[in-house]
């Protein structure tokens, strides 16, 4: 990657994206280091699932209601990605929404996990009432896609309180920032400090990234 302001070495995020076990054409990967991004000529955010022949059949959270519109986003430069800039993301490709008293915390994945995957064929979260640890990167489910399985690592400590999906399949309606997949009830708030704002999460997604390189906190 060649982008300025960029290290011309191999950086960890770079190494762990070219390596993987790979079993019957499917990749298991690490995600800390996976980039999606591949040149977008038209700049328009992708489809991120097969279109709905039914409404879909999640329930919200209280504290989490489906929202009117869809969230203000950015285009990362140079893919066909993008990524909504009302919340924060980790290097493992997972948003984070928290309540206004941060005691609380949707959790979803990005656009970019999606892309990764080469499309998604299932997401399973667990059940409500599993312990996260985010220090021992606890799981919060699973993701399978027609390129990728992986771990959903949680960058958040807690208790799982509400699952808006236990087993969601591709012929169902999904939109990576407008689906939430769970509500975590947060044991140390403090590491949302510890997030990526989403102009630095695009900046390491990107093929093209020009100008300074934004905060990464």
């Amino acid at each position: 990657m060649s982008n300025s302001g960029k290290k011309d070495s191999v950086s960890r995020r770079e190494f762990l994206q070219q390596t993987g076990a790979v079993i019957g054409g499917i990749t298991l990967v690490s995600l800390g280091a996976s980039a999606s991004c591949t040149t977008s000529p038209s700049g328009k955010p992708p489809d991120t699932g097969k279109p709905s022949t039914s409404n879909p059949t999640n329930t919200h959270n209280p504290l989490f209601p489906p929202p009117e519109n869809p969230p203000l986003a950015m285009t990362i430069p140079g893919c066909d990605a993008y990524v909504a800039l009302d919340r924060k993301y980790s290097s493992n490709h997972i948003w984070v929404l928290p309540s206004q008293d941060n005691r609380t915390a949707l959790i979803g994945i990005t656009v970019s996990l999606v892309k990764i995957g080469g499309g998604f064929t299932s997401i399973t979260v667990r059940s409500l009432g599993t312990v996260l640890n985010a220090a021992r990167e606890d799981s919060f489910g699973w993701f399978s896609g027609y390129k990728v399985i992986t771990d959903l690592i949680s960058p958040v400590s807690g208790i799982i309180i509400d699952v808006y999906e236990k087993g969601f399949h591709a012929d169902g309606h999904f939109d990576a920032y407008d689906q939430g997949l769970a509500v975590i009830q947060l044991s140390n708030p403090g590491e949302l400090d510890k997030l990526y704002t989403p102009q630095y999460y695009a900046y390491l997604e990107s093929l093209s990234w020009s100008g300074p390189i934004p905060p990464m906190y």
